[in-house]
């Protein structure tokens, strides 16, 4: 893979598209790399103003083109509000979907990843994966059996 360090690949995104360079792009990344996990849009703009503050609508324009760039992934779970991590994070792990109640559940498979990692495809040059299984949580299987007699 080319180089993927994020900060690289937002100027390298930023100068052959001819976009400007911005305080607030820096500091939604440097922001956004600390976090281990799933973030929205509403959390990171409310822990950001909590140092100093920046429009909402910046954050989702930002999102955005973190998107487009390659440094962050959307998730399609269900729910009102998108759910992103960072690509390097999705890459060390999959996601249980329950369609029933929408709880999710990180897992690490070895299999799956050596699997992903060494598939080849003609024509396409991978750059990260995400992997989704949607089923019943262990709370919602007895409710599903139950609303079924």
């Amino acid at each position: 893979m080319p180089n993927s360090n994020p900060l690289d690949l937002l100027n390298a995104y930023i100068k052959e598209h001819k976009l400007r360079h911005t305080y607030e792009r820096e500091r939604v990344l440097e922001f956004i790399l600390t976090i281990d996990g799933h973030f929205t849009v509403q959390s990171v703009h409310q822990q950001m103003n909590a140092e100093q503050p920046i429009a909402r609508g910046s954050i989702y324009n930002i999102l955005e083109l973190f998107e487009k760039v390659g440094i962050i992934v959307r998730h399609p779970f269900s729910g009102n509000e998108a759910q992103y991590e960072t690509t390097a994070r999705a890459n060390t792990h999959h996601h249980r979907v329950c369609i029933s109640c929408g709880a999710i559940k990180e897992f690490s498979d070895q299999k799956i990843a050596r699997a992903i990692k060494n598939r080849t495809f003609a024509s396409f040059e991978k750059r990260f994966h995400s992997t989704y299984i949607y089923g019943l949580c262990k709370k919602c299987q007895p409710k599903i059996k139950k609303a079924k007699k």
